[in-house]
C-alpha cells in the first residue's frame, strides 16, 4: 500500500476512534448545555467528541473508496465476479462482526455488574 492510501486508512481509523469517544462522552459526561461557564479545555473536549456523526460519514466514505477501488481494479483486469465479491465481503464482515458483538456483550455485562450507576445515568447528572 502506498503512503497516500496508508494516510487515508489512518484517517479512517481516527474517524472510528472519534465515534467511540463520542459514545464514551455521552455515557460519562453531562450534556454540554448543562455546563455553566465551560472553560476553553472543556469546550475543546466537547467539540472534538461531538464530531461523531461527521466521523461516521468519513469512515464510510473512506471504506467505500477502499472497497470500490478493489472492484474497479478487478473489473479493469476482467477478474471481477459478483459471486466471489459477495462471498469475500460477507465473510470479511462476519469475521469482524461476530467477535465485536461478543466482546460488546461481555463488556456490557461486566460494566453493568461493576458500574451499575453508569447505566442509570448517575455520571451524567
Amino acid at each position: 500500500m502506498n503512503n497516500r492510501l496508508a494516510h487515508l486508512d489512518l484517517m479512517r481509523g481516527l474517524a472510528a476512534l472519534m465515534v467511540c469517544a463520542g459514545h464514551l462522552r455521552a455515557f460519562l459526561l453531562v450534556d454540554s448545555a448543562k455546563i455553566q461557564s465551560p472553560g476553553l479545555i472543556t469546550k475543546a473536549l466537547y467539540f472534538l467528541t461531538g464530531l461523531g456523526h461527521q466521523a461516521v460519514v468519513v469512515f464510510f466514505v473512506l471504506s467505500g473508496f477502499f472497497v470500490g477501488g478493489g472492484i474497479v481494479k478487478a473489473h479493469s483486469q476482467n477478474k471481477w465476479v459478483w459471486k466471489l465479491y459477495a462471498i469475500r465481503r460477507l465473510s470479511r464482515f462476519w469475521i469482524v462482526l461476530l467477535p465485536a458483538l461478543l466482546l460488546t456483550l461481555i463488556l456490557d455485562l461486566l460494566g453493568r455488574h461493576l458500574f451499575p450507576d453508569g447505566y442509570n445515568g448517575v455520571y451524567r447528572n
